[in-house]
C-alpha cells in the first residue's frame, strides 16, 4: 500500500469523518488516512455522526450505506444541514444497482465504494478531492482578495461592451462612490447606462478617442465630465484597453479599464491656472504702473497749474475739471490693478466705516443717473474695523457702481447699509461666511433692484476682466478688486442674487474690540513755505512740473534729471538744502541708493521718496533707511504740498 507523505497531501488540514458500525474497518481507515496527514474522526452510528457533525465541520465523510440505526442515504441528508459543504463517499458490503442509484441521487455524494475497500484507490481519490477543494478554496480567497482590492481602489474597475452606451458587464464596488448608483443599477444597463452619465457635450469626443485607440490596439487615457445620480458634475480620468476575441477574427470582445474621480485635481489645476493668471496680471501691472503713473502725474500737475490760471467764470475751467476727473479715474484703474495683484501698500488702522460710507454716498449721487434712487441705512455708531480707508471706500464705490450698471436701462433703487452681526458656530453652517471664525463683524450690504446675476456666470464674477458690460463700459476689475481687498482685510464676501430679483452683496469685516474708528482729515488748504528743495527725477516733464508747482507754493527749487549730478551738488553744498525729493526708479542710481549717499553726508537731511511703482522697496524699508516719507505717484498738488510741509515741520 502506498503511503502519502505530508508533501503529497495537498489538503493540509483536510478533515475526514468515517461513519461505519464496523469498528475495525473504521479504525483501519482512520489509521491509514492519518498516516497520510489527514485529520480523521470516527462515528459508529448515525446518532454519533449527528453529534460529531454538530461539533466541527468536515471536508469529506465515508458513510456506510447500512447502519444499525438508520440508512446511510438518509443520514447523509441530515448531515448536510449542519455541513452543506461536506462531500460524501458511500461504503457498502452489499452492493446493488438500486443502492448505488439511490446514493448518487443525493447531490453531495461523489463516490460509491464496495467492501473490502481498496485503500490505494481510495487514497488516490481522496487526494484528488482534497486538491480540488484546495483549488476551490484558493479561488474563493482570491475572489475575496480581489473584491477587497477593487473596493479599496479610489475609483471603479469595469468591463463593458464596445457600444455607444458603454454597456457595463461588470463594475466594482467603487461604482457607487463614483456615480451614486449601485453596481446592479449600472451593470447590464438595468437602471442607467454608463454612457448616459457622460456629459452630453463630451460623449462624441469620448467615443472618437476610444475608437481611435482600439483601432490601433492601444491603451487609451481620457478625461471627461460625468453627471452623477445627484446631478453633480464630476471630472473623471479613465484608462482602458480593448480585449480581443480568442481567435482575433471578430475584433473587440469587450473593453476593460479603470475610472477615477479627479474632480479635486481638476479644481486644483484650475486654481493653479488662476494663480498663474494673477501672477501675469501682477507682472503686467507692475510693468505699466511706473511709466503710466509718471504720465498721469504730468497730466494731473499741469492741469492743476492751468486751473490756477483760469478764473472760475471761464468755461475752459469746466473742461479742465473734466480732465482732472478723467486723470483721477485713470489713477484709480492703476491702483485697482495693483490692489488686485496685491502690489500696493496697505495702511491698516482702526477706522469708522460709517463715516466713509456717508462720504461715498455723497460721491455716488454726482455720478449715478437720476433714474436710480440712492438710499442709505448707516447707523451713527458702529464698531471700528482695522482697514485701509482708501481701499474700503474703493469697495463701496465699486459695488455701488456695479449695482448702478445693473439698473442703467431701468428705474431702480440702490441701497447701501451697515450693521453688525455676531457669527456663532451654528451660524457657520449657513451658506454665507461658513469659513469665518465666530465673533463680532461689521457688515456692509449693497442692494440693487436690477436684473440679477445669471446662475451660469455666478462662479466667474470674481475673475479678473470678466464683465457682462459692453465694450468701453467697464474694466472687468470691479468685483475682482473687491474680492482681493476683502481677502486682504480678513473679511468675506457673499452674494444673494437671482434673475429679475436684484442682487445683494454682503461684505463682513472683523470688528475692532476697542473704541470707534477715525476718518482721515479732509482739510483741502494747500500749505506752502520758503525752504530750499532739491528735486531729482529722470523724467524732464516731471522736473518742469515740480519746479513750477513748488515755486508757486513759495519754495526755492533746484532740479536735476540725473541723480549723480544731484549727489555731486549736494556733496559740494550740503547745507544749501532743507529737503530732498527723489524718484525711486532712475537709470544710473536708484532713489534709495541716492538717499543712502545723501544721509552719509548729512544724516539729518529730510528726504521724500516718490515712486510710480517698485517691488524693490516699500514704506517700511524706506523708513528703516531714514527716509521721512514714501509717496506713490501720481501726486496731486495738495498731497505733495502737505507731505512737504509735514516733513519740513518734523511731523511724521
Amino acid at each position: 500500500m502506498h503511503k502519502k507523505s505530508k508533501e503529497d497531501n495537498m489538503a493540509g488540514i483536510f478533515k475526514i469523518a468515517v461513519v461505519d458500525d464496523d469498528k475495525h474497518l473504521a479504525e483501519n481507515i482512520k489509521d491509514i488516512f492519518e498516516l497520510a496527514s489527514y485529520q480523521v474522526a470516527v462515528a459508529n452510528s448515525g446518532k454519533e455522526a449527528l453529534v460529531l457533525f454538530k461539533q466541527e465541520p468536515f471536508d469529506l465523510a465515508f458513510v456506510d450505506v447500512k447502519l444499525p440505526d438508520t440508512a446511510g442515504q438518509e443520514l447523509v441528508k441530515k448531515l448536510t444541514l449542519p455541513a452543506p459543504a461536506t462531500e460524501f463517499i458511500m461504503i457498502t458490503g452489499n452492493a446493488s444497482l438500486e443502492s448505488a442509484i439511490e446514493s448518487v441521487k443525493v447531490p453531495q455524494v461523489i463516490g460509491y465504494e464496495i467492501k473490502p475497500v481498496n485503500m490505494d484507490r481510495l487514497l488516490s481519490f481522496v487526494y484528488q478531492v482534497a486538491a480540488r477543494k484546495k483549488a476551490q478554496q484558493e479561488v474563493r480567497e482570491n475572489r475575496v482578495a480581489l473584491k477587497r482590492l477593487l473596493s479599496n481602489l479610489p475609483g471603479m474597475a469595469y468591463r463593458c461592451k464596445n457600444d455607444f452606451k458603454w454597456s457595463m458587464e461588470f463594475v466594482s464596488e467603487g461604482c457607487r462612490q463614483l456615480t451614486g448608483y449601485n453596481r446592479d443599477e449600472v451593470e447590464n444597463n438595468r437602471v442607467v447606462a454608463f454612457g448616459d452619465l457622460i456629459a452630453a457635450s463630451h460623449r462624441k469626443k469620448v467615443w472618437d478617442e476610444v475608437q481611435a485607440a482600439l483601432g490601433v490596439k492601444d491603451h487609451f487615457q481620457i478625461k471627461y465630465p460625468l453627471i452623477d445620480k445627484n446631478g453633480r458634475t464630476r471630472w473623471v480620468w479613465e484608462k482602458g484597453i480593448g480585449v480581443m476575441t480568442d481567435d482575433d477574427s471578430e475584433g473587440i470582445d469587450c473593453i476593460e479599464g479603470f475610472i477615477m474621480d479627479i474632480t479635486r485635481e481638476k479644481d486644483m489645476e484650475a486654481q493653479l491656472q488662476h494663480a498663474h493668471k494673477m501672477e501675469a496680471i501682477g507682472t503686467l501691472s507692475g510693468g505699466i504702473a511706473h511709466d503710466f503713473n509718471n504720465i498721469l502725474g504730468i497730466i494731473l500737475g499741469n492741469m492743476e497749474l492751468a486751473m490756477d490760471d483760469v478764473p472760475d467764470w471761464n468755461p475752459a475751467r469746466l473742461n479742465l475739471q473734466e480732465i482732472k476727473t478723467a486723470t483721477l479715474r485713470a489713477k484709480d484703474v492703476v491702483r485697482q490693478l495693483l490692489s488686485f495683484s496685491r502690489k500696493t501698500e496697505v495702511n491698516r488702522k482702526p477706522i469708522a466705516i460709517n463715516a466713509l460710507a456717508g462720504e461715498s454716498v455723497a460721491l455716488l449721487r454726482a455720478s449715478i443717473p437720476t433714474t436710480i434712487e440712492i438710499k442709505s441705512k448707516i447707523p451713527e455708531t458702529l464698531p471700528a474695523i482695522d482697514a485701509d480707508a482708501t481701499q474700503i471706500q474703493q469697495i463701496i464705490l465699486n459695488l455701488s457702481t456695479n449695482g448702478a450698471h445693473a439698473m442703467e436701462n431701468r428705474q431702480g433703487t440702490l441701497t447701501i447699509s451697515l450693521d453688525t452681526m455676531h457669527l456663532q458656530k451654528e451660524f457657520q453652517l449657513s451658506q454665507h461666511f461658513k469659513k469665518m471664525p465666530p465673533g463680532e463683524y461689521v457688515r456692509l450690504t449693497v442692494h440693487d433692484t436690477g436684473g440679477g446675476i445669471d446662475p451660469a456666470i455666478m462662479e466667474k464674477i470674481f475673475d479678473p476682466y470678466f464683465t457682462t458690460k459692453d465694450v468701453g463700459k467697464g474694466t472687468g476689475l470691479g468685483l475682482a478688486v473687491v474680492h482681493g481687498i476683502v481677502s486682504n482685510h480678513d473679511g468675506a464676501i457673499a452674494i444673494d442674487s437671482s434673475p429679475e430679483k436684484g442682487t445683494k452683496v454682503h461684505v463682513i469685516f472683523p470688528a475692532v474690540p476697542h473704541g470707534p474708528g477715525t476718518v482721515p482729515a479732509t482739510d483741502h488748504a494747500i500749505p506752502g513755505g520758503n525752504e530750499h528743495i532739491l528735486f531729482v527725477d529722470d523724467e524732464p516733464s516731471l522736473l518742469k512740473l515740480a519746479h513750477k508747482m513748488l515755486e508757486r507754493l513759495g519754495y526755492k527749487v533746484t532740479c536735476h534729471n540725473t541723480p549723480r549730478n544731484a549727489l555731486a551738488q549736494f556733496t559740494t553744498t550740503p547745507r544749501d538744502f532743507d529737503l530732498v525729493i527723489t524718484d525711486m526708479t532712475m537709470a544710473d542710481l536708484s532713489g534709495d541708493e541716492l538717499a543712502r549717499n545723501l544721509l552719509e553726508i548729512r544724516p539729518e537731511i529730510p528726504i521724500i521718496l516718490c515712486t510710480g511703482f517698485t517691488e524693490k522697496i516699500n514704506a517700511l524699508d524706506a523708513a528703516s533707511l531714514g527716509i521721512r516719507r514714501f509717496l506713490a505717484k501720481p501726486l496731486d498738488r495738495h498731497e505733495l504740498a502737505t507731505a512737504v510741509r509735514e516733513v519740513l515741520d518734523g511731523s511724521n
